[in-house]
Order: C-alpha cells, then structure tokens, then sequence
C-alpha cells in the first residue's frame, strides 16, 4: 500500500490534533483575563453543577430548617464555595440575566448562598428524584442542549445551575467528570449550536478575582476609582482621582498612568 506523501503529514496531524481537541470539549478555550473580558461583554451560558453535596440526605435533626422534606443539601464546603462564587461573579462585574435552577434544595441552596437573581426553577433540571440516576429518553439532555443554545439578551450571561447526569446527557464529552460547582462556558453560536469556550472549577472564579485585582496593582479604593475613570473620562480621569487619592496605588502603578495620561491606550481591566 502507498503511503502518503511525507508533505501531507503536517495537515493530517493537525486534523487528528483538531479532532482530540473537539472531543475533549477544548477547542477555542479562554481562560484568566480573557475569559473574564468575554464573560463581561456577555453572551455566553454558564452551565454549572450545584456546589458540593454528600450522597446521602440529612439527618432530621441535621436539615436546614427550609428543607422539611429532608433533601440533600450542601455540605459546609459547598455553602462557602456557593458564598465565594457569587461574591466573586460581582467582584468580577460579570452580567447575568436569566438565572435557571433545579428544583432540588441543593441547586436552590447554590443559587440562594451566591445572592444571585431569583431563579427560573425548571423541572428539565432536576433529578426527577432519581438523585444521580440517567434518563434513558434522553428528554432531559435535548432540552437542556436547546435551553443552552438561546443566545442571552445583549450584555448579559445566562446561568443554570442543574445536576452532573444532566449536564453529561447534553454534553457527553465535555461534561464527564464535571466536578462539584464546576462550569462549562458555552458559547451560542445563533444558529442551535454552543462551542465550548471554558471549563472552570468553582473554587476558580474567586482565583479570577483576586487576580484581576492583582492586575491594577491597587488597593480595593483604587478598583473604585477606575470604575470612574472607565466610564468618565479615561486615564486623564484616572490620573486626577490618583492624584486624590494618592495611596490607592502602588508607586509602579502611578507612574504607569502618568506616562499614560496623555495616551488613547484602552483602560486596564478592572476587577
């Protein structure tokens, strides 16, 4: 048999490459600083699984007082990680819009302990009160693959917040082994189609805004006071505020504004 000509190798590699990449829910990745731009532009979906939670249910004794019916609830880890991403989703100033929920305690608790928007509480993402049992129809997996695909209203995110066996029957490859709280970033494409852009674990975002702070080089006075500027009057705003408030920043910070008072550069971005 012939082989093929030694030429064509480097463009079957990268097909072979291109196809691994597709499989594993990788393709066209963001991450850090530019995921976090794209999430404040909005458009995308967040699919999440509900912050960690044991198996088994509570104890009469040990349920929360809002849970009667004695559902699994979060864990002590998972309150403070549900806690810690809400707060780090407004420190990051992502928009959301239409937030969607399971109607199980534990994806309301998730939703509740992050103080994000009331939920829509949609059957489609529940368990049907099978815990981590798959639908064999595949109903739950088509409706969410359809939810997932509307395009967010302009500036905003959509989140739901559901289960791992849903989230695996919509998206096999990229949903394996989804962690407790963990994200997909999806993308719709506006045709009925999402690409996967992003797969972040929820103790991530806190990590997202601690570095966007880190990125201004400033104290959390200093986060305000580019918030004005960005929406003011730029960095001549910005070196008039500093000027203000001269603590606020850091002397390397200073001096990088001062050679940029004049300049058109965009304004860094602010956490």
């Amino acid at each position: 048999m012939k082989r093929p000509p030694l030429r064509r190798a480097p463009a079957m590699l990268a097909m072979i490459l291109s196809a691994t990449a597709a499989a594993r829910g990788l393709a066209g990745d963001l991450e850090g600083a530019q995921l976090v731009d794209a999430l404040r532009n909005g458009g995308y979906v967040i699919l999440m699984r509900h912050a960690s939670s044991p198996r088994e249910p509570p104890a009469p004794s040990q349920a929360e007082p809002d849970n009667p019916t004695h559902e699994r609830q979060l864990d002590e880890v998972g309150r403070a990680a549900a806690r810690a991403f809400g707060a780090a989703l407004r420190s990051l100033h992502i928009p959301l819009g239409a937030v969607w929920c399971s109607p199980t305690y534990r994806a309301r608790e998730t939703v509740r302990l992050a103080a994000l928007p009331d939920p829509h509480v949609a059957d489609e993402l529940g368990d049907a009160g099978h815990s981590m049992a798959a639908d064999p129809s595949g109903t739950r997996g088509a409706w969410l693959r359809q939810q997932v695909a509307r395009i967010p209203p302009a500036g905003t995110n959509t989140l739901l917040v559901t289960h791992l066996p849903n989230i695996a029957e919509a998206f096999p490859a990229e949903g394996r082994q989804l962690g407790d709280g963990e994200a997909l970033i999806l993308h719709p494409d506006g045709h009925g189609g999402v690409q996967t852009v992003a797969r972040v674990p929820m103790d991530e975002w806190p990590r997202l805004a601690s570095h966007a702070r880190a990125a201004l080089g400033a104290k959390p006075s200093a986060i305000r006071i580019v918030q004005r500027a960005q929406t003011h009057g730029g960095w001549a705003h910005l070196a008039e505020d500093i000027d203000r408030e001269p603590l606020a920043f850091s002397s390397e910070r200073r001096r990088h504004v001062a050679r940029r008072e004049t300049a058109t550069d965009p304004m860094p971005v602010c956490a």
